[in-house]
């Protein structure tokens, strides 16, 4: 059973109220764009757009590999086999001719 003191909860409420400042601090000042929420307001820099890139693929790649150790040949079908059936899906259906 994990015990928390009294600082460690209080440390744990600062940072939970920072992030949520700073969440509807830059909030109200960029727009509600879907465009802007997905591509950053296109204000990333270079270090910072491969840092994201870095660290996503590496995540996803880490994962997949402690998934395929642990459980083997079922990662295949529930990793893998499903992209391909919903490429196949997606050009069949949505890709223009």
């Amino acid at each position: 059973m994990i015990s928390f003191s009294y600082w460690d909860v209080i440390i744990i409420l600062v940072f939970f109220a920072s992030i949520l400042l700073i969440g509807f601090y830059t909030g109200r000042r960029t727009s509600a764009e879907a465009s802007d929420y997905l591509l950053s307001g296109r204000k990333l820099s270079l270090f910072l757009f491969i840092a994201v890139n870095v660290s996503t693929w590496y995540g996803g790649i880490l994962g997949v590999g402690e998934f395929t150790y642990r459980y083997g040949l079922v990662s295949w079908f529930t990793q893998g086999f499903p992209y391909y059936v919903f490429a196949f899906l997606f050009a069949l259906f949505f890709a223009k001719k």
